[in-house]
């Protein structure tokens, strides 16, 4: 995409009116380690200042296509304490992969390999249970993750709780709050996640598996900015008014805004160094 170098590593694509985008590169993916712990750093930092600003709240999502044998053990103990909701990637009037019976049957005589990834990798999901910089920690770099920000809805504030000592001696519950997680709970009700089934997804509104989802998001690349009709990508930005993603299609990670985010990039890239692509920090 056409960019001016405004802010480094950040890169904007000035002529962009529809939202504002930044990308900067990344050597490869997964990210190296330098590139992995600053981006931490950065969607850490963009996330409070989100939500004191703009009173944005962060949901962490995940796609299944992230799964391989090396990594589905720990992906399964993170993803089904985190209270998953399940959601499908797919762009406004795109198919979904459905296996026929032709190819059920060349499975069957062994002409060939069945391939869940084939068939997983248009669903995605979104871990419920806040813990952010957990989910940053253990799955994002790899590629297959983005952070979306939606306007945090109104509520009842709960009062504090007393700590549970059930979860004390348990390594992946200890870092939930329980106050935080019953709120959580709310957020399957957000309605930027019903709206976006009814946009990205509303020529399947009677489609048997696709109506069982919580929510649909594109399939987020710099592509879907400039590509899709100027009404789609506005919506969007009302429902999700901050995206934050990894995109090997373009070779590093896409920030997309609602807002001017600019002077917010600056000041966080003043605070923390970039390290430079693959590098490590010093």
């Amino acid at each position: 995409m056409p960019t001016t170098p405004t802010i480094v590593p950040w890169r904007k694509a000035e002529a962009l009116t529809r939202c504002h985008l930044y990308w900067f590169g990344a050597k490869a993916f997964p990210l190296g380690q330098g590139e992995l712990e600053w981006t931490t750093k950065i969607v850490l930092a963009l996330d409070k200042i989100l939500s004191e600003q703009f009173n944005l709240t962060a949901f962490f999502v995940v796609a299944y296509s992230y799964v391989n044998e090396d990594n589905a053990d720990r992906f399964v103990e993170l993803t089904t304490r985190a209270l998953p909701q399940v959601g499908l990637r797919r762009n406004p009037g795109e198919s979904v992969p459905r296996m026929t019976r032709a190819q059920v049957q060349e499975i069957a005589d062994g002409k060939k390999t069945f391939d869940p990834r084939e068939f997983m990798e248009i669903y995605l999901m979104r871990l419920v249970n806040p813990n952010l910089e957990l989910y940053l920690r253990n799955l994002w770099g790899k590629g297959e993750s983005l952070v979306v920000f939606v306007p945090r809805q109104p509520g009842a504030k709960l009062p504090p709780m007393p700590k549970v000592k059930l979860f004390e001696d348990d390594p992946f519950m200890k870092d939930f709050d329980p106050a935080k997680m019953l709120e959580a709970a709310a957020s399957y009700r957000h309605p930027s996640l019903k709206a976006s089934k009814e946009l990205l997804a509303g020529d399947l509104a009677e489609d048997p598996t696709v109506s069982k989802l919580e929510f649909v998001l594109p399939r987020l690349n710099t592509q879907f900015y400039f590509a899709q009709p100027e009404n789609i990508v506005k919506t969007f930005m009302e429902l999700f008014p901050v995206q934050i993603l990894e995109s090997p299609g373009d070779k590093g990670i896409v920030l997309a805004a609602k807002h001017n985010l600019d002077a917010t990039l600056k000041d966080l890239t003043e605070r923390f160094p970039w390290p430079g692509a693959g590098g490590e920090h010093q």
